[in-house]
């Protein structure tokens, strides 16, 4: 079946990466065992909420579990090919080509960055800059996210509905498909690699 050891480990990783996602843990409560020394004090830790008031804990533990059912759902539901998006900042005011992107230090550093999102309304700059914003739009695979810091991101009380983040491995390759400017309706479409 396999013709060497390398393409039979290639396989294994797909198949570890394809499943992460059906990894996560089923429930907040699982979650919370998992990630959170098993506690809700656990995880207001982890998110500097613990001024919180005791009789509040109860009714964050409801919004949280909510959030978490939600957030899974999500997850298990994507199709892949998935399409993400991301806000940069180029010194040029348009983008006439390719070259534009590939001249950016983001690229030139080979680090166009791992927090994307699928909604394109989320792709904000919060650190961009100097320059236009723009907005890149990418195709990636199931095996190219980080499903346990997506999540772990996600499930932040202060910031987790508002990015809608998904997080990608460092060091993978996906394809570009389309660079607009932030205010523009138009798509430039493009047709490269580029590693993250």
């Amino acid at each position: 079946m396999f013709k060497s050891k390398r393409s039979f480990n290639t396989y294994l990783e797909k198949v570890y990466l394809e499943d992460q996602r059906n990894l996560l843990p089923k429930d907040f409560d699982a979650y919370l065992d998992k990630y959170h020394k098993g506690s809700m004090d656990g995880f207001l830790c982890e998110y500097d909420l613990l001024e919180e008031e005791e009789e509040d804990i109860e009714e964050l533990y409801d919004i949280n579990s909510d959030r978490y059912d939600n957030w899974i759902y999500k997850y298990r539901t994507i199709n892949f090919p998935l399409t993400l998006y991301r806000n940069i900042t180029l010194k040029s005011d348009s983008v006439e080509s390719i070259a534009d992107i590939k001249l950016s230090k983001q690229y030139k550093k080979g680090n166009m960055g791992i927090y994307w999102t699928d909604d394109e309304d989320y792709a904000i700059a919060y650190y961009g800059g100097d320059g236009s914003e723009f907005i890149l739009r990418s195709k990636i695979n199931e095996g190219d996210v980080d499903w346990k810091d997506t999540l772990f991101m996600n499930m932040d009380p202060s910031l987790g509905d508002e990015e809608n983040e998904i997080r990608l491995y460092k060091n993978r390759q996906i394809k570009l498909t389309g660079i607009k400017k932030k205010k523009d309706k138009k798509w430039t479409e493009l047709d490269f690699v580029i590693k993250i």
